[in-house]
């Protein structure tokens, strides 16, 4: 079949492009037109700029493979394609194969006989393109010589023609060569998509050039197709193929392929409302993007909707879009998108949930700082003045005012912390009544804002900035009395020096003296008065310093008869039950007493009880009585009282609590200086304060050498009875001039207890020779410690000091302690040593704690000698908190709930907060509503030693409450034995509580299918639905106004009051 006759002429034409295309691919040479080739090679710049990072060897192995992909194109052509190539050219099969196995010689025929840069071959050539030096050009003459000589041997004039006539100028052949010769590729010179995107892109300018005398088509049909060219790459050997890949990437022709970005979603959707949702997205990795968007559809819909679409460049990193116009209480889920040039790269589906659309109610103000009509407030600039709202706010344009009178106080600005609105001001005045106004909309949540909020207080008289003490001592056996005291500021405890102090003595109006003095460095004051002549009678002292004044009176015996002085003294001996009851008779007022007695009440009670009332005649001295019939675990003051003819003492209140439980405990023991040292002995002193709930049957003490481990026993006492008191013991055989310690130790069928450490150092004995000489010990003893040891109802600001009996210095103060009985680490105590004196400063203690002081061997030791301390301990016990009354700022009277939060509040069921405040809108726990259930039952606590519930330890507050209320069978745990103490307590348990509470629990088992009147009957659990109708229709729990009944909503604590008082009044 003839050429002509299959293709035409035109085809020809194309198989000749086709073939001039792969000679300058491969380097074997194009046709060109002209002899002067400046513009053409100036055009070509970028193109050499390419190939003249190539070595020579690098130049001779790309000819040597554009030969042999050249003969693999001719292998892909069909053999009509070839013998229509050989008519198109227009040679015979002699020359046709000269051309197939020749293509090298025609750059090989120039290159070894023209030099460029002093060299000929490849690297003559590289000279040309690539000048040795910045001021060369490159070597025109060479290239011109070059591409004449390619010109004459590899392209006859008449292919040129028939490129002219399809419409293709020399100037655009040209190009479609260089565009063909830089196409990119991957590593492993893949045919990608890339690739013969590129291909396409060139065929198809070629096909835009011609003027349309060209189509795709007609390229197609000739065999210029991306899968002939991809073919020549194909053949190649691995080794060829590893050279070529080479090449291309010196010419920078290897590119890494792109991956699509990989997407997240972050932590899903945020700031979630009713109708809106943030979508939050993270791009991780990835070249850049140039898109990113996010779809999202209700969960169940096939379809998705873009949201928040955007184009740019963007790297890796977080973006979001606020979705609005979403539908309450709906599903939704979304996807994070992002696109590069390697396409689309999607998150995982994550989904979330629109609310029920709630009218939120404007944040409320749960209480101030200083109280709503406090007085006496400091004035300093640091004084806190805040309000603490009931939820987290923001702040939302401030505007707070504070007034006084009709006068805006300046410098005013308020920041929050958390709930609390804090309000920095400028020192106040004294004696002024302040008002602070939060305007409306200050503070926001959820878009709402506050209402006005407005509260007033009254800074303190000036005469409160100091304080001044008074305390008399009279002496009828020299006639003096003694006043003493001291002067201090009363915020932070700052002595006042050099300070005048005026002093008067009166009675009936008759001045006996008058005395003036300065305080002295330590804002002391002594004044010393002889009462000769005096006579018998009350006199009046009053002392003035700074314009504050402090009084007190004496009495002179005699013949003006005054009630008795009367101290009470702290309880011993203290039961779940009991507790011996202790007092002194001082004075008595100049007549004997003819009743003694004590009287006792719980605190918060008003009227007091008489115990222990005795008639007769008594003088001074001390009285006790053993008080029983007391609650476990409940506070209680009293006093010791005494009667003559001029009426009753004052009252002189001490307090002491219970034990939580009536189990016997340890008894108390302090350990006290040892007495009438010698060289080989000492007289060791102890003293049982409190016998634990029971009497000892031993008593002892123990002894060693200090640094010694073991302790020796000595003086022990069995079997006892012994109760509270004083024992000794003389203690002989020691060695002279060695410092031993040793502690007091009491016994009863709980245990051991035992006192302190106390150190002291044997006697040195008498020199020989010339008769005894005295000697002298180095011994370091405790004089005193405050408080006392086994104190009870200590202040939680106590002042806690260690006084010695000589001087002593600082060893390693670090060691020493302070701890609770959970053996936790009270914060900022610091030591300090001045003189005798060892002082501890601490951060306030808790109310109600017993802490213990720990002094290792070793943290002082006496000044004038080498002795060191003894290993001290002693503990003592903080007050109560003292209860406060039943009133609170943020109750009013109008409040619905005030009535029954009074009422349980009175029963001590349930109290509030120390800033005065009850929180009626806060959240009650699971504990919390058991212990509240319990108290309002009178439940005893439980302490067993395995715990019910796993989370729930003997360690805890709520333990034996808890216990108890398991053991009553007022609550359940939840599955795997725990019963999540610090869990929100809901409606619907609350219910079941109370029924059970009033042995109502089978009639709640009867209803467990009964149907309510509520919108959402249907949340109410199974469990809990029988325990919901029986409270509903005995009226302990009501539902809210919209007609629901929020079985799984949090109850709060005036909820809780209402209920609980709706079941006692049930009872």
């Amino acid at each position: 079949m003839s050429i002509k006759t299959m293709r035409g002429s035109f085809k020809k034409i194309i198989l000749a492009l086709c073939l001039a295309a792969i000679l300058l691919i491969t380097g074997a040479g194009m046709s060109l037109a002209s002899d002067d080739y400046g513009q053409l090679i100036s055009d070509l710049g970028p193109f050499f700029g390419q190939l003249h990072n190539l070595t020579p060897e690098q130049l001779e192995q790309a000819v040597e493979i554009s030969d042999a992909m050249a003969q693999n194109f001719f292998n892909c052509l069909s053999d009509e394609e070839e013998a229509a190539l050989k008519d198109t050219l227009d040679i015979d099969e002699n020359t046709y194969l000269n051309i197939k196995i020749g293509l090298v010689d025609d750059v090989s025929g120039y290159l070894p006989n023209n030099p460029s840069g002093g060299a000929t071959g490849y690297q003559g050539f590289l000279n040309a393109i690539d000048p040795v030096s910045p001021d060369e050009v490159s070597d025109e003459e060479y290239l011109n010589g070059l591409i004449n000589w390619l010109h004459d041997n590899s392209i006859n004039p008449e292919t040129l023609a028939q490129l002219n006539s399809k419409g293709i100028s020399f100037d655009e052949f040209v190009m479609f060569m260089v565009k063909l010769s830089q196409i990119q590729f991957g590593p492993g010179l893949v045919v990608t998509d890339g690739v013969r995107d590129q291909f396409d892109t060139i065929l198809d300018w070629l096909v835009s050039v011609s003027d349309g005398n060209l189509t795709r088509d007609d390229l197609t049909a000739c065999g210029l197709t991306v899968d002939c060219l991809s073919a020549m790459y194909d053949q190649l050997t691995q080794d060829q193929k590893d050279q070529l890949e080479a090449i291309l990437n010196t010419m920078g022709l290897i590119v890494q392929q792109q991956t699509e970005p990989e997407v997240g979603t972050d932590n899903g959707a945020t700031d979630i409302t009713c109708n809106s949702a943030t979508l939050n997205g993270n791009i991780i990795n990835g070249a850049d993007c140039n898109e990113r968007k996010f779809q999202y559809r209700q969960q169940g819909d096939p379809d998705w909707i873009d949201a928040g679409d955007e184009t740019g460049t963007f790297g890796t990193g977080a973006f979001s879009f606020g979705l609005t116009g979403l539908d309450p209480d709906t599903t939704y889920e979304y996807k994070a998108m992002a696109h590069n040039s390697a396409g689309w790269g999607e998150s995982q589906v994550v989904d979330f949930t629109t609310p029920l659309c709630i009218e939120p109610e404007p944040p409320l103000v749960e209480s101030n700082q200083p109280a709503d009509g406090a007085t006496g407030v400091d004035v300093d600039a640091d004084t806190e003045i805040s309000a603490t709202f009931d939820r987290d706010v923001t702040l939302n344009g401030g505007g707070v005012v504070i007034r006084d009178g009709s006068d805006i106080l300046q410098g005013v600005t308020a920041a929050l912390n958390g709930r609390t609105l804090n309000i920095s001001h400028p020192a106040l005045q004294f004696e002024t009544t302040y008002t602070v106004t939060i305007p409306d909309n200050c503070v926001q949540s959820g878009g709402v804002g506050n209402d006005e909020h407005e509260w007033s207080f009254t800074t303190k008289q000036s005469s409160d900035v100091y304080c001044l003490t008074l305390d008399l001592q009279y002496n009828d056996g020299n006639d003096t009395v003694t006043a003493s005291g001291t002067l201090t500021r009363r915020y932070g405890d700052v002595p006042e020096r050099d300070v005048s102090v005026a002093i008067v003595i009166e009675k009936g109006g008759d001045i006996f003296a008058l005395g003036q003095m300065l305080t002295n460095q330590n804002g002391e004051y002594e004044f010393v008065f002889s009462t000769a002549g005096f006579g018998a009678g009350t006199y009046t002292v009053m002392v003035t310093a700074n314009a504050v004044q402090a009084q007190g009176s004496f009495t002179i015996p005699g013949g003006e008869i005054t009630a008795p002085t009367v101290t009470t003294e702290n309880a011993a001996d203290i039961t779940c039950s009991g507790a011996t009851l202790k007092g002194n008779i001082t004075s008595n007022g100049g007549a004997d007493c003819d009743q003694r007695k004590f009287v006792y009440r719980r605190q918060g009670v008003t009227e007091w009880t008489d115990a222990g009332v005795e008639t007769g005649t008594f003088g001074i001295g001390a009285f006790s009585f053993n008080l029983t019939g007391l609650d476990l675990n409940t506070s209680y003051e009293y006093s010791a009282m005494a009667h003559n003819s001029a009426g009753w003492s004052v009252v002189t209140k001490t307090y002491f609590t219970t034990l939580a439980t009536c189990q016997v405990i340890p008894p108390t023991v302090t350990t006290s200086s040892a007495t009438n040292i010698t060289t080989g002995g000492a007289t060791l002193n102890g003293n049982i304060t409190n016998v634990g709930g029971a009497d000892c049957d031993q008593r002892k003490f123990v002894y060693r050498k200090q640094g010694v481990t073991e302790w020796t026993d000595a003086g022990v006492e069995t079997p006892g009875p012994y109760g509270s008191g004083a024992f000794s013991f003389a203690l002989t055989g020691l060695t002279s001039n060695t410092p031993y310690e040793y502690k007091a130790m009491a016994h009863n069928s709980a245990g051991w207890g035992e006192g302190q450490v106390v150190a002291f150092t044997t006697t040195k004995s008498g020199g020989g020779g010339g008769g005894g000489g005295g000697g002298s010990s180095c011994e370091l003893n405790v004089d005193t410690y405050v408080p006392a040891a086994n104190a009870e109802n200590v202040a939680i600001d106590a002042v806690v000091k260690v006084t010695f009996k000589q001087n002593i210095a600082a060893v390693d103060l670090t060691k020493l302690s302070v701890k609770d009985a959970q053996n936790n680490v009270v914060s900022g105590v610091k030591a300090t040593v001045d003189g005798k004196v060892l002082t501890i400063a601490h951060d306030n203690f808790n109310f109600n704690t017993k802490y213990t002081i720990s002094i290792p061997y070793g943290t002082v030791k006496r000044a004038d000698c080498s002795a060191q301390n003894a290993s001290l301990n002693w503990s003592f016990t903080t007050a109560a908190e003292e209860k406060k009354g039943c009133a609170y700022t943020d109750v009013p009277e109008s409040y619905w709930a005030s009535g029954v939060i009074k009422e349980l509040c009175e029963k001590g069921i349930l109290n509030g907060y120390p800033d005065g405040t009850f929180r009626p809108r806060n959240d009650i726990t699971r504990a919390e509503f058991t212990k509240i259930i319990a108290v309002a039952l009178g439940l005893a606590e439980e302490n067993p030693a395995t715990p019910t519930f796993k989370d729930v330890s003997p360690n805890d507050w709520y333990y034996g409450v808890i216990e108890a209320a398991a053991k009553a069978n007022l609550v359940k745990g939840y599955g795997k034995g725990l019963f999540k103490p610090n869990a929100k307590i809901t409606r619907e348990e609350i219910a079941a509580i109370l029924i059970r509470a009033l042995g109502k629990a089978d009639e709640a088992a009867a209803n467990a299918s009964a149907v309510t009147a509520f919108k959402d009957d249907h949340n109410i659990s199974a469990w809990a639905r029988g325990s919901v109708a029986v409270a509903v229709k005995e009226g302990i729990i009501k539902g809210y106004p919209n007609g629901t009944f929020g079985p799984g909503k949090n109850a709060i604590r005036a909820e809780v009051c209402a209920m609980v008082s709706r079941m006692l009044a049930k009872l």
